[in-house]
């Protein structure tokens, strides 16, 4: 069958292929002519075209050429021609299957590259790294470059999935490329100023600092909660370093250069994914411990309880101390003692269980001077309050957080902080000290 058959004209110039899904690839041809880049899409309908396109050999100085497979579809038959005839390794081949390294074994001298990169809805069983909301996840997907034997470079992208099972009803359809083989075709430059290793390795580096971008909390693993989103940071993790570690590789005596996509490139890129992780575990924290001198419905409740029983029980205790009746009744001349007496008893039970309550407020107190420490941000409904300056109040100084005690309550009921006006001691946040964390 020709291979013409396989190809569409578009208006742009720019042939567009309509092959059978069984298609194990196709070729990619580029070249600039008249300050225009000329790209082609050329469909492999069959082992036999495969070979004859693995003969043909690498494009010159100003045609390119790339051989781009499709892990599902690369079967006993296509390993076979790339083995006799590209001289493809076939440990190569079946370690992008398996997802392991690959460890050349002989003393060939080959170049090849394996890098992992996010790509949209890659095969079932995959951790998302998020989802953009829009129905679709993005995921870990594999590619390998075989640049050995001076013939046309061989990329093998996606998930080694096995042949595809087709029925007696098999119909031809169009194969659609997806996000990075689109990505790659629009990224072909004249192949006579970039190498294509670089085109890749650029490409790939550039997904990954857009999925980083992109990477938001509830939009990690898809919101299924902080397990997933752990699993898909680690797999992100995991696949950076698989390409630090070729990064690496390359960068040693007789390898290649890619580009921007350099060891410092993804070393940088790893960073930036742990500083996520920090701030994604902090503000898990923040979200899970409640807040500090926040009053509950139910804490509110038991305050109510509290007060009127400190109203109440000293009136029944009064009555039974003066055991009520005759002067002390409500027909004596002395009656006025027992309201006097249960007036005082609850004033004073009140205020012991308004101390109780101030006791246990959590304050901070100048300990020292330190420049650059700061009160941290006190919350709506917060009953923090800045008690005491230990220090001469004229530098911003180190804070340490205790809770205010008998003393400091009995204090502050009795206004002693108020009339003693010492720039040692306020209430409030002093000049100077900004809010927003210790």
């Amino acid at each position: 069958m020709s291979r013409q058959a396989y190809m569409s004209r578009r208006e742009d110039g720019v042939s567009a292929p309509c092959a059978p899904s069984s298609s194990p690839g196709y070729v990619l041809e580029w070249s600039a002519r008249d300050s225009r880049a000329q790209r082609h899409r050329r469909i492999l309908p069959s082992v036999e075209e495969l070979r004859a396109e693995l003969l043909a050999g690498e494009g010159g100085r100003t045609q390119g050429r790339i051989l781009v497979l499709r892990a599902g579809r690369v079967d006993g038959a296509v390993r076979e021609a790339l083995v006799s005839v590209a001289r493809v390794d076939g440990g190569f081949i079946d370690a992008h299957a398996a997802g392991t390294p690959y460890r050349p074994r002989g003393g060939r001298r080959t170049w090849w590259w394996t890098c992992a990169y996010p790509e949209v809805a890659a095969g079932e069983g995959q951790v998302p790294l998020y989802r953009p909301g829009d129905g679709q996840a993005l995921t870990i997907s594999r590619m390998s470059v075989w640049l050995g034997g001076g013939g046309v470079p061989v990329v093998i992208v996606g998930h080694g999935a096995g042949p595809e099972r087709r029925g007696r009803d098999h119909k031809l359809r169009r194969v659609e490329m997806s996000s990075f083989e689109q990505d790659l075709w629009e990224a072909l430059a004249p192949p006579d100023e970039v190498a294509v290793e670089e085109v890749l390795g650029e490409l790939v580096l550039d997904r990954w600092t857009g999925c980083l971008a992109a990477m938001r909390p509830g939009t990690i693993g898809g919101g299924a909660g902080q397990m997933q989103e752990q699993e898909s940071l680690w797999a992100a993790m995991a696949a950076l370093e698989s390409n630090l570690d070729e990064a690496r590789r390359l960068s040693g005596p007789g390898g290649r250069q890619l580009g921007a996509a350099g060891a410092s490139a993804w070393a940088d890129l790893m960073r930036r994914l742990e500083m996520r992780v920090r701030l994604g575990q902090q503000a898990i924290g923040a979200e899970a411990s409640p807040a500090r001198g926040g009053k509950t419905d139910n804490d509110r409740s038991l305050d109510r309880i509290a007060y009127l029983g400190g109203l109440m029980l000293p009136v029944s205790a009064v009555a039974s101390i003066l055991a009520i009746g005759g002067d002390y009744g409500p027909g004596g001349e002395s009656f006025w003692v027992f309201w006097l007496s249960s007036f005082l008893a609850s004033v004073l039970a009140v205020l012991v269980i308004y101390a109780d309550q101030l006791r246990t407020v959590e304050v901070w107190l100048e300990t020292g001077e330190l420049d650059g420490e700061l009160l941290p941000w006190e919350g709506e409904g917060s009953e923090e309050h800045l008690v005491q300056r230990w220090a001469d109040g004229s530098r911003r100084a180190a804070w340490e957080r205790r809770e205010l005690g008998w003393g400091g309550a009995v204090k502050k009921m009795s206004g002693y902080y108020w009339w003693r006006r010492d720039p040692r001691l306020a209430f409030r946040r002093p000049r100077g000290v900004k809010l927003g964390g210790l």
